[in-house]
This record gives structure tokens, C-alpha cells and sequence, in this order.
């Protein structure tokens, strides 16, 4: 996506922490910032259109995608900012198959989900708390 900007991949702001280990080595850690974004590079496909796309409740933020070269492949990114809630994705194609989910939280990192029915264009799923979830269609 074109707002992932330069400036999240420097060493003052970085994706990635390092720690020691036990024997005096250091080891990489990815931050919670490198999920989120590899979220965004890896799951956005490209070419993709930006679709228009709106949450109600505060501290929860929606993108949407729709790959320029696939008219069925689409992806959303759901990022929950506050405590555990039930989330449901509305306005989706009637007979929409379900769903893959990856999901991103303080627990998690990157974890494949079990898939999530759309019935009547709805998609009904849990938002970990502080989490990022990605929910697109297997086409």
C-alpha cells in the first residue's frame, strides 16, 4: 500500500528489537509494528484498489482491498485498538465463499485461523485485544 511510508523502516522506529540470550548471543525480535505491517505487504494484493470501508465503534479501523486483476479477490484489515470484542464485516457479496483469517496480537503473530462463513453478506468474527486481523477471500 502506498501509506506504508519509508520513515516505519528506520532504526529509531524500528520493526524489530534485539535481545540477549542466555549464552551472551543476541537475538532479533520482530515488534508488534513488523506484524502489523507484514500484514499490509503480504496479504494487500497487488495491483489493489482501495475500497471505500467504515467502522462504528471507536478503536476499531477497517481498510479494504480489492486486487486490480482479480475482480473476487479481496482483503480486509481489521485493526482493534482497545479490549477483545465480537466484530461483524457488513455490505459483502450475498453468496461470498468464507473467508481465510490471519491474525496478529500481543498473544499471536501471524496465526492462520480457521475460516469464517459469510451468510447474507455479513461476516461475523472475534477481534483479540490490541490485535490486527486480516480476513480475504480464497480466490
Amino acid at each position: 500500500p502506498q501509506a506504508i511510508l519509508q520513515w516505519q523502516f528506520t532504526s529509531n522506529y524500528g520493526l524489530a528489537t534485539h535481545e540477549p540470550r542466555s549464552d551472551g548471543s543476541w537475538q532479533i525480535v520482530p515488534s508488534a509494528r513488523f506484524w502489523v505491517t507484514k500484514h499490509f505487504c503480504d496479504l494487500t494484493p497487488t495491483p489493489a484498489t482501495a475500497l471505500a470501508a467504515k467502522s462504528d465503534r471507536p478503536g476499531v479501523l477497517v481498510t479494504a482491498f480489492k486486487a486490480r486483476d482479480n475482480n473476487k479477490k479481496m482483503v480486509f484489515h481489521v485493526a482493534n485498538l482497545g479490549a477483545s470484542r465480537s466484530a461483524t464485516l457488513a455490505g459483502l457479496p450475498r453468496k461470498m465463499p468464507p473467508l481465510k483469517v490471519v491474525v496478529s496480537s500481543e498473544k499471536e503473530s501471524f496465526k492462520s485461523l480457521d475460516p469464517v462463513p459469510v451468510r447474507w453478506g455479513r461476516a461475523v468474527f472475534d477481534l483479540p485485544a490490541r490485535s490486527i486481523v486480516t480476513l480475504m477471500t480464497q480466490e
